[in-house]
């Protein structure tokens, strides 16, 4: 059951992202969109980030032909995002002489948010296809469940919904 249960966590954490791709788009600006791109890329790379308990979503889940993107994402999550990587930032030294003395000035790369933003449609699709393939392994083992009669679960675990 552990593997079903991250795998709908994941998929809770895929359905934010897609739902930031949302956001991102009927933002009426920048200031909105940036804020949501991070929200987006924290939230997608999330079930690819091994959890305290060592679970993570394989990788060989993503298709070949978004393997690239999905690698941007998750280095700007791991770069930028949740951690400073001053690799990925660049950072570079200049002294400014400001008359009464100088400083030591520093210039450093940060996200190409525009460019990101031009791949929206892909990541889109990206998150698609990665919750269809954990929905269809969540409706199989669903199946295995029911088959082997282990979905009668204690009256604990049971919800009923009410309606009105």
């Amino acid at each position: 059951m552990t593997q079903y249960t991250y795998d709908r966590l994941w998929d809770i954490d895929l359905d934010t992202a897609a739902h930031s791709v949302r956001l991102i788009k009927s933002a009426p600006s920048d200031a909105f969109r940036y804020p949501l791109l991070r929200d987006l890329i924290v939230t997608y790379c999330r079930p690819f980030t091994r959890s305290s308990e060592g679970h993570r979503l394989s990788e060989k889940l993503v298709p070949p032909e978004s393997r690239q993107l999905h690698a941007v994402m998750i280095r700007l999550r791991n770069g930028q995002y949740a951690h400073t990587d001053r690799t990925l930032h660049q950072p570079k030294f200049s002294w400014l002489n400001l008359g009464e003395g100088s400083r030591l000035a520093m210039s450093f790369k940060s996200t190409d948010h525009e460019g990101l933003l031009a791949r929206l449609e892909e990541v889109d699709s990206l998150i698609c296809v990665l919750q269809a393939k954990l929905r269809d392994r969540m409706r199989k083992v669903q199946w295995k469940l029911e088959m082997s009669g282990e979905l009668n679960a204690p009256e604990s675990y049971t919800t009923t919904l009410r309606r009105g």
